[in-house]
């Protein structure tokens, strides 16, 4: 949502692969259903980055004493990937 509520899409491509759009938050959710969904998400998805078959896409890396170019970095909304702030 950083680059706005609104963005466009190619149907076609959507229809052609049978692929969907599905919108959630966590915002409006109870502490402890948030907690369950991060916790589960950590459970399937951490054996996955371990064994390669995914892999987070990093477009930056800055130290931490560069904390304030990170963040002039993130909020220019050049990045696609994570951005990622090593201590």
């Amino acid at each position: 949502m950083q680059g706005g509520a609104k963005a466009e899409l190619d149907l076609g491509t959507l229809m052609g692969k049978r692929a969907r759009v599905i919108g959630t938050t966590l915002r409006a959710r109870p502490a402890a259903e948030k907690t369950a969904i991060v916790a589960e998400t950590a459970q399937r998805i951490a054996p996955l980055l371990g064994s390669g078959k995914l892999h987070l896409n990093v477009t930056k890396k800055f130290d931490f004493e560069d904390l304030i170019s990170a963040h002039e970095y993130f909020d220019s909304g050049t990045h696609v990937g994570k951005i990622v702030v090593r201590a």
